[in-house]
């Protein structure tokens, strides 16, 4: 019955009725259906008319839920809405389930509720907020569901609960695409999470909502449209909602300074929804321009005249200096802050600020040529300096200066695809294009046709670039080219020659460095078991070979069972049957190496004989093996860690941070990530597993000093341990000079009463670097001190960002810099930055560290960008 509500529907029978007045004449008729069509289609009519609700809306809902479940009962779905039909049929229990939750506001007491009520309330919001921009269309088929994601924070962005809620995909499509009523999907949804909230086991739900920070806590809600058995799905809405009332609120309606300020904290993107008053606020837009700079196009025209605000807005986002005032965007001070945000801001700068060298070049290294004067783009000189900068500018250059060799050698050597820009002769110049090969390459479309068969051009771009399906045939067909190919490019064969691809011994070769490649090989080939088996335990990623073999092969149980002892990864690619097959999980469970988790059957998870080969191989099924009531002493617990570490070693993978910590995250049960003894053990070899530390080890001095020692070497270390170290160990001294005696940076991370203390300052002044970029006023006498910053400066030279002005322009401190991180340069004063052997120094370190010379180069000064014999000659 809910047709009936439809504007089309409804349409339609205005249409028929006119045709009863055709007696009338044409005039009668005519006017009756525009008179209907105006109720029909224009809003304020169709309320007076009570046109959407013509229909009792609960009967439609009820009508709709039945129709949804008849078409989907084969799917869980509609497992799902069939419990919510019989629940409504059953009245009784929908008023025990009310009881229920009051029951449970009663529990706590009569001040608070409880968490899983909190979300409840957060969900109709969120259903308001959802339907007043509703999705464009819904999938058409029905045979999807949409799923509504759940996720709750607390003021420290930790995660307190998540969940999953799936709903009726057709009821949701009867909103959108036949404008039904969305009451239709909110009770659809709202009793979904009722259901699930009501049957969830988690204790969160059930705490006192004073367990969390109402003022900061969130609960984020995200959308889905999950269709074709979960392989396809669209992002509809996703967005963060707070549980206080006050940010709940609408935009338009937050009438006082402190609502709006609340909620632009919480979500800044809705600025724009504010009403005028507090679109003219300062203190409300400063917060909204700060966190998302696009809000300056909604400010007040008083607003976009304060250089507070847009200095706020532009620092974010540099683009939105559009919309600034004419007078700040002759402000040198404004565009400068918004051309390091965006160089291509300098479009919105005032004219003669875009004549400012200083100006310029920012603008420049973005590829804003286009937006300068007629004059510079036929300025050799200053198309030189552009186009060394950044390449693209090329494309904006006067003819003459796209045919100028040096001109486009700078360009492409800054960018190998400028040469696409250069004049026609010039992408003809042999020279030229083998610079551009060497450069990083360039599309074959773009240059004379002669190249695609130099061999010695396309060997050249094979180093660096992907074209192999551009070169001539006969090229294909040559060895060597097509070594270069998969060696350096990592190609497939598919545009390898025929003959080439039924060559057992080149391909043999050639599938060991790449065995994406298998899939274009000869018939004869994929059905050679030795030739099969040789490929896929030539290394750990060759197991995708595995998925293009012969169907006959692919039903070898044999062949299966060797496959696996070669690689057991291609357990991932064999029959399906075979996954059930007892002998085969033993062989890949017994032989796979770098997993978190193994993908077999659940009844082979339980099975003993299974979790025991587990535990002598890699103890992913730990777990498992705890449930199951196998003993597992200290000494397996170490075995598993040593033979997991030691397959790490022997990959190369050991001594990077990260490594164990996904498999002590999700292979290792809670009570043995608690175990010191273990722990202790594990992070000898990798320090990031403290964060998966319990609470008690967090607060065990013996445990961190070992997990400190561990992470010594690395620089980015003290990131894990300022999450994970509590906050009192940060405040006490003893412990914080004991820990910075392993590792001085560390210090970084203590109070600021810690790192005021005159001997722990002196300790890490003399043996740390970080403290460089403190803040405290006790560190300020020793940044003055050359020797202690020029000692820095060997070691971090990244940190001259944080050296006094005096220091960027003192040539030894700024060597020393450059000399350990080329990238310094840019912290130099501008003096230095126009001093060859600075700048030569600077890119000897990028070449020594292979690094990318054009990211140094552009620290360097104008008049160096300008000169030409310099740059060519780098």
């Amino acid at each position: 019955m809910g047709i009936i509500n439809n504007k089309w529907f409804q349409a339609f029978i205005v249409l028929v009725i006119a045709n009863f007045f055709t007696p009338l004449g044409d005039s009668a008729v005519g006017a009756v259906g525009f008179i209907g069509m105006l109720i029909v289609f224009v809003p304020k009519f169709r309320e007076m008319a009570k046109l959407d609700n013509i229909v009792n809306v609960n009967e439609a809902s009820k009508q709709s839920k039945s129709k949804a479940v008849n078409t989907n009962s084969d799917t869980e779905m509609a497992k799902t809405n069939s419990s919510q039909d019989v629940k409504k049929e059953k009245k009784g229990e929908d008023e025990s389930f009310s009881k229920s939750i009051d029951e449970e506001k009663v529990k706590t007491d009569s001040t608070s509720q409880t968490v899983k009520q909190l979300i409840l309330e957060v969900v109709d919001v969120t259903l308001k907020d959802f339907f007043s921009s509703p999705p464009r269309e819904a999938y058409s088929s029905g045979d999807g569901y949409f799923e509504w994601e759940i996720n709750v924070f607390n003021s420290n962005n930790d995660a307190l609960y998540e969940g999953k809620v799936e709903c009726c995909i057709s009821t949701l499509e009867d909103v959108i695409m036949n404008e039904e009523s969305p009451s239709l999907v909110e009770d659809d949804v709202r009793e979904s999470f009722k259901d699930y909230l009501h049957n969830s086991e988690q204790a969160i739900l059930y705490e006192s909502s004073e367990q969390v920070d109402l003022q900061n806590s969130k609960l984020q809600v995200n959308v889905y449209e999950v269709v074709d058995g979960g392989n396809d799905q669209w992002v509809y809405y996703s967005k963060n909602h707070y549980f206080d009332a006050v940010n709940n609120a609408d935009g338009d309606t937050c009438e006082d300074n402190s609502a709006a300020i609340n909620k632009m904290k919480k979500d800044p993107w809705d600025f724009r929804d504010l009403n005028d008053a507090m679109k003219a606020d300062k203190e409300v837009a400063m917060i909204a321009v700060t966190d998302y700079g696009s809000n300056l196009e909604y400010v007040s025209e008083s607003l976009k005249s304060d250089k507070e605000v847009v200095m706020a807005a532009v620092s974010n986002w540099g683009d939105v200096l559009e919309h600034a005032s004419d007078s700040l965007k002759a402000d040198k001070e404004v565009v400068l802050a918004a051309l390091k945000s965006s160089g291509g801001s300098i479009e919105f700068a005032s004219d003669d600020l875009k004549l400012d060298p200083e100006i310029y070049t920012l603008g420049l290294r973005s590829g804003a040529l286009e937006c300068l004067p007629d004059k510079f783009k036929s300025d050799k000189e200053f198309v030189f300096g552009a186009v060394t900068l950044n390449g693209e500018n090329l494309q904006y250059v006067a003819e003459e200066l796209k045919a100028d060799k040096d001109v486009v050698k700078a360009a492409i050597k800054n960018n190998s695809h400028a040469m696409k820009y250069a004049s026609e002769d010039l992408r003809a110049d042999k020279e030229l294009v083998l610079e551009a090969m060497r450069s990083g390459g360039v599309e074959f479309d773009y240059l004379d046709k002669k190249f695609r068969a130099d061999k010695e051009v396309v060997l050249e771009c094979l180093k660096h670039n992907q074209y192999f399906s551009d070169v001539s045939d006969d090229l294909k067909a040559d060895k060597d080219v097509v070594r270069a190919a998969i060696k350096a490019a990592g190609y497939s064969m598919e545009d390898v020659s025929e003959a080439l691809k039924a060559d057992k011994e080149f391909m043999l070769e050639m599938c060991k460095l790449n065995s994406d490649g298998f899939e274009y090989l000869s018939e004869n080939l994929k059905s050679d078991k030795s030739f099969i088996l040789s490929i896929i335990q030539s290394n750990y990623y060759a197991y995708n070979a595995y998925q293009y073999i012969s169907e006959n092969l692919k039903d070898d149980r044999d062949f299966a069972i060797e496959a696996i002892k070669a690689n057991a990864e291609c357990f991932e690619y064999i029959a399906g049957a075979f996954k059930d097959d007892k002998k085969i999980v033993l062989e890949y469970i017994s032989n796979i190496k770098n997993k978190d988790s193994c993908e077999i059957p659940e009844k082979y998870r339980i099975d003993k004989d299974v979790i025991t080969a587990d535990l002598k191989n890699q103890g992913t099924l730990l777990k498992e093996a705890l449930e199951a009531g196998i003993n597992i002493n200290n000494e397996i617990f170490f075995s598993i860690i040593d033979r997991k570490v030691s397959y790490l070693k022997s990959s190369g993978i050991l001594g990077h941070p990260n490594t164990l910590y996904p498999y002590l995250g999700y292979g290792v049960p809670a009570e043995l990530r608690a175990n010191k003894e273990f722990m202790m053990h594990a992070i000898q070899y990798d320090y990031t597993v403290v964060s998966h530390a319990s609470s008690e080890l967090l607060n065990d001095k013996d445990f961190l000093y070992a997990a400190i020692k561990s992470g010594k070497a690395e620089t980015t270390s003290t990131f894990t341990f300022e999450r994970n170290i509590p906050d009192t160990l940060k405040a006490d001294k003893g412990f914080m000079l004991s820990a910075a005696k392993l590792f001085p940076d560390i210090l970084s991370i203590a109070s600021d009463e810690v790192k005021a203390d005159h001997a722990i300052a002196e300790y890490w002044v003399n043996n740390g670097t970080n403290w460089l970029d403190e803040d405290v006023n006790t560190y300020e006498e020793y940044k003055a001190n050359k020797d202690l910053v020029l000692q820095i400066m060997k070691k971090r030279g990244w940190l001259l960002q944080d050296v006094s002005q005096d220091f960027k322009a003192d040539k030894e401190v700024v060597m020393a810099a450059v000399k350990q991180d080329c990238q310094a340069l840019e912290y130099a004063s501008s003096e230095l930055k126009a001093d060859k052997e600075v700048v030569l120094a600077a890119l000897e370190t990028a070449a020594q560290n292979d690094f990318d010379k054009k990211d140094v180069i552009i620290h360097a000064s104008w008049s160096l960008l300008t000169d030409i014999d310099f740059i060519l000659s780098i």
